[in-house]
């Protein structure tokens, strides 16, 4: 099987400078791919919406990564109600921490908390972790978590296999030579 790992995660916020402000400076991401969708089928066809454009970054914390979108079209409206973390879909990123306390303590007037960390012991009495659930502004769930000395610790791949350039570019006219391009534009 090709698959190498988990690459990123993405979140959609209704103000992209808002959330690389919130995300890169309270929760201390970096900045490091700028990457727009433009209108074409092609950008429609991936991510099955009609004439979609976005903004977007992707944003480095450590070894993860986060990917982050404004979509100018469509729109999409803020939901009524606050997802719950158990309805059907991704509930929630988890951010490892080293020192629950302190990072509590910095973060308890930036994000909501709806309590304190817990303080609980994974698989067993003698793996000691700390967990505290919170909320960014847009109602994401975000999860803050000290893990256990048993606790599987992420780390940067460890495979050979790295990208390799194609070899030669391909113009935004060439990628409409495609089948399956040309099978997007016989619907429409």
């Amino acid at each position: 099987m090709g698959i190498l790992g988990m690459h990123h995660v993405a979140i959609s916020v209704p103000d992209l400078e808002e959330g690389l402000a919130y995300y890169c400076d309270v929760l201390g991401f970096e900045k490091v791919q700028y990457g727009p969708i433009e209108p074409d089928p092609i950008a429609d066809a991936i991510c099955e919406l009609p004439n979609v454009s976005a903004r977007g970054w992707i944003l480095r914390h450590g070894y993860g990564l986060l990917e982050m979108w404004e979509f100018d079209s469509p729109r999409a409206e803020m939901p009524d109600e606050t997802r719950k973390v158990n309805e059907f879909g991704w509930a929630h990123i988890s951010l490892m921490v080293d020192d629950m306390i302190s990072t509590y303590e910095e973060l308890k007037d930036k994000l909501f908390f709806p309590h304190p960390p817990i303080r609980h012991t994974v698989e067993g009495d003698t793996n000691d972790a700390w967990t505290a659930y919170c909320r960014d502004p847009w109602g994401n769930v975000i999860e803050l978590w000290q893990i256990g000395h048993e606790d599987p610790f992420p780390h940067a791949p460890d495979f050979d296999w790295r990208p390799q350039p194609l070899g030669q570019g391909m113009s935004k006219e060439e990628r409409y030579r495609g089948e399956t391009v040309a099978e997007l534009g016989e619907g429409a």
